[in-house]
């Protein structure tokens, strides 16, 4: 069976939207192979290069499509039939899948609605019952304790505002916080260098910008964002080098490019891991903050589109690693005890904050 029960994907996180019809978007089915699709990648393992949804395939004369199939060494490794939540029809699920399976050259078929995960692997011309779909590998939990624990301090007062929208007053002190998250730290993460210094120098811009620092600042740190982020676009195969025209254009022009290729990227889920799908979808969400500070020069409330990108991206990294989750929005009583878990330390980053401030 699954390692976790099933949680809900919020549908503006959906994966391979490109590929899911309009009517089918919102059936419960969808919902199953969401969780599955974020499964895959967060417990077993797989990039998201290595798996495909919608699969064209063959069965007794008809022509279906398999919900999801996972490659393995650029070989079809496993089909995975879902159904929705608890509807309890696993024997045909699972004969299904295992003839998808069959036409596709796959190993394991598996069945899944959110609460049974059914797994069989092919020996032979016979299909077993086993326990588990291989992982990739097991993850490497090289992290020292103290790097563990200095990222939690860190963290914590991010935590306190889960689900929350952040009042203009503690803006600038919730992204210099966030800031830390990437700086080189002991925590290895599954992303590209360069999607990392993107995202420091990124912020460094909107902190910058309503300061009023030395001409040529704010600018060089939106160049060197871009900079950074056109190396990751390029390794991830969705674009091509800009012509060196690209000096001239204003700050406004730069991040405009960045979201139409980030927003590309986002639609394509191409050659890039399930941490950087994530932190993808924070960048956007940090770009679109940054209109407003264009317009305004001074920090505006954080909105909850921010945050939840920021939880996304650590429930997919972080909290992979250390096999665990964040509370659902819906479980208002842990959150509201992580919260209070968690008041002190924003209290104290507060404090930080101001003690930085009074020496400059």
């Amino acid at each position: 069976m699954s390692e976790k029960q099933m949680y809900v994907i919020d549908e503006n996180n959906y994966l391979f939207k490109n590929k899911i019809k309009k009517t089918k978007k919102r059936l419960p089915e969808e919902s199953v192979r969401q969780w599955t699709l974020f499964e895959l990648m967060s417990t077993y393992g797989y990039l998201i290069t290595d798996i495909t949804i919608e699969e064209k395939t063959r069965d007794h004369g008809g022509t279906y499509f398999a919900d999801i199939v996972v490659r393995k060494e650029n070989e079809k490794f496993a089909v995975i039939e879902c159904k929705r939540h608890k509807r309890n029809n696993r024997e045909t699920a699972l004969k299904q899948a295992k003839s998808y399976a069959d036409d596709l050259g796959a190993k394991y078929a598996v069945y899944t609605d959110g609460n049974e995960w059914l797994v069989e692997k092919k020996s032979g011309e016979t299909w077993f019952p086993v326990l588990h779909l291989p992982k990739v590998s097991n993850f490497s939990y090289d992290s020292t304790l103290s790097g563990v624990v200095t990222f939690l301090h860190h963290l914590a007062p991010l935590l306190y505002w889960l689900y929350q929208p952040i009042p203009e007053k503690h803006a600038e002190r919730y992204f210099r916080t966030l800031q830390w998250l990437f700086h080189p730290n002991d925590i290895s993460l599954d992303i590209s260098a360069n999607l990392r210094r993107g995202t420091d120098y990124l912020l460094c811009y909107i902190l910058s910008l309503p300061k009023n620092f030395e001409v040529g600042y704010e600018e060089s740190n939106i160049r060197l964002a871009f900079s950074e982020f056109q190396k990751f676009l390029r390794q991830a195969g969705v674009q091509d080098e800009y012509p060196p025209s690209i000096e001239i254009y204003d700050t406004l022009e730069l991040r405009n490019l960045m979201e139409i290729d980030f927003t590309d990227l986002m639609e394509k889920n191409k050659g890039i891991t399930s941490q950087e799908v994530n932190l993808v979808g924070l960048v956007l969400a940090l770009l679109l903050y940054t209109k407003s500070l264009q317009e305004n020069k001074h920090f505006r409330k954080v909105p909850t589109r921010l945050t939840g990108e920021f939880e996304n991206f650590i429930n997919s990294s972080f909290m992979q690693k250390l096999n665990l989750a964040i509370p659902l929005s819906r479980n208002l009583e842990e959150v509201d005890y992580l919260k209070a878990l968690c008041s002190e330390s924003w209290l104290e980053k507060g404090k930080e904050f101001e003690s930085f401030f009074d020496t400059e």
